[in-house]
């Protein structure tokens, strides 16, 4: 298992996700890829949601109907959701599993999660005991808007990660 994480010891624009800075070409690498995320990843801009209850925001609908399933904290979405919204993933206790699959597993790994003593999915993919059951591409996970780890099995995607942010100005990266 390899966990690499990203400081930024730059400022960055506000309105940046360093999420998106930093996994952009990640996101648009796995095609047709499902991803798990908490319900409330994303930052979204505050002119998307009604003013009153008869104001329909075009845009917080068609992310909401987006979403193709939600199961306790978690929802289920598609790569070309993630290419749409990625730029508003919060920076911030987050964490966003990436895999191949159907409904069906996005909902048996849930399921595992609520089983097993694993607080969140990073703990549950890291858990030995329940880990090869767990069929994932990467992992990233956000702590305290501190850094983001990327946590993956394939070198493939490491090295597209040290290959997208080699021009970046200001990352520190740590493999743990």
């Amino acid at each position: 298992m390899r966990i690499v994480r990203l400081y930024h010891d730059e400022e960055i624009p506000k309105d940046t996700s360093k999420f998106y800075l930093y996994f952009k070409n990640l996101i648009f690498k796995v095609e047709n890829s499902l991803w798990i995320l908490n319900k409330d990843s994303f930052n979204l801009p505050i002119d998307w949601f009604p003013d009153s209850e008869s104001d329909i925001k075009v845009e917080l609908d068609e992310f909401e109907s987006s979403i193709i399933a939600l199961k306790g904290e978690y929802m289920l979405v598609d790569n070309s959701f993630m290419k749409k919204y990625g730029g508003y993933v919060k920076d911030d206790w987050n964490e966003l599993l990436c895999f191949y699959g159907d409904s069906v597993y996005f909902e048996e790994v849930v399921e595992l999660k609520e089983t097993s003593s694993a607080d969140d999915l990073k703990n549950l993919i890291l858990n030995k005991e329940v880990n090869s059951e767990i069929n994932f591409e990467f992992l990233m996970n956000n702590w305290d808007s501190v850094y983001w780890e990327l946590i993956t099995q394939k070198d493939e995607y490491y090295e597209d990660l040290l290959a997208s942010i080699d021009e970046q100005k200001g990352i520190i990266i740590e493999e743990r």
